[in-house]
């Protein structure tokens, strides 16, 4: 019987784990994006003190041609640059792809634990995820 208690015990003490550290991995990137995004606004309103006290438009700071990145590497490109628009849609990506990176970690806990039912669900799960991801960009 003891066996099976430490056993038990094991499975407990591993889940709590993983448990941790998915849940850092989440604050992690959300402190991180929150940041990455404060940073591109400051970024934002020095490269633009226009923005502060001008009769600007919603519109006229969000429109889409001008100095907005649409691919991910013209992103971290204008991102080293230190281009406000570019920083800030850095931070929103890794906002995005936190819940994904927990997903992927997801499976190789259940994975190393022996739990194949749980890795082919969560396996799903971000194949799911690829495709509304792939299908967004249509």
């Amino acid at each position: 019987m003891t066996g099976d208690t430490s056993q038990t015990s094991n499975t407990g003490n591993r889940r709590e784990l993983v448990e941790n550290i998915l849940g850092n991995l989440l604050s992690a990137g959300v402190i991180s994006s929150v940041a990455i995004i404060l940073i591109g606004l400051v970024l934002l309103f020095i490269q633009h003190p226009e923005y502060l006290g001008g009769e600007l438009r919603a519109d006229q700071i969000t429109a889409t041609g001008e100095g907005y990145p649409h691919h991910p590497m013209a992103v971290v490109k204008g991102a080293f640059r230190l281009e406000a628009p570019a920083v800030i849609m850095l931070g929103l990506l890794l906002l995005i792809s936190t819940p994904v990176l927990r997903v992927i970690t997801s499976i190789a806990a259940f994975a190393l634990q022996r739990d194949w039912i749980f890795s082919a669900i969560t396996t799903i799960v971000l194949l799911i995820l690829i495709v509304a991801f792939w299908l967004g960009k249509a």
